[in-house]
């Protein structure tokens, strides 16, 4: 019988170490995706701003890596603004909601207008990016500290 409470405190001890991680990830890649918006923003503005190139060809230029870093979870490159949204992997809301501000904007002015647009959104993606960043370090610690005490709670309970 001992063996078994043992084992139950093993695994619920486990369990709240393995929460408590991946929370951590998820709050990682929230920070991870919010910069890549942010590099490939500027990268589209930049293609915008020196080659005028239609968003086809901004896209088959931008790297693969850049795309599988902002959340892109589709084999090929994509063609348009709406099939890269289409297949993207979220991992925070207000990221979410920037980048379809982005993408439901771009292509509705001319050029001049478009790079100012562009630069409006890249702003508010790095302010978002230096949200995220300066909140990382306190929400790993209230991640830890509150998965470790509910599952230290939850020992106390059951024992």
């Amino acid at each position: 019988m001992l063996f078994y409470k043992i084992l139950g405190a093993a695994l619920v001890a486990g369990s709240g170490v393995m929460l408590s991680l991946y929370l951590n990830r998820r709050a990682s890649a929230a920070l991870q995706r919010a910069e890549a918006w942010a590099a490939l923003i500027g990268k589209i503005k930049s293609e915008v701003e020196c080659f005028s190139l239609p968003i086809s060809a901004i896209l088959s230029r931008v790297d693969g890596d850049l795309l599988i870093s902002c959340g892109y979870a589709a084999q090929r490159a994509p063609r348009t603004l709406s099939e890269l949204i289409g297949k993207m992997r979220w991992a925070d809301r207000e990221t979410e909601r920037i980048a379809r501000g982005f993408i439901s904007d771009f292509g509705q002015s001319y050029r001049a207008e478009q790079v100012g647009r562009c630069a409006y959104y890249l702003s508010l993606m790095e302010g978002r990016k230096e949200e995220l960043r300066s909140e990382l370090p306190s929400k790993r610690r209230l991640n830890s500290t509150l998965c470790l005490a509910g599952s230290l709670g939850l020992l106390i309970l059951f024992m």
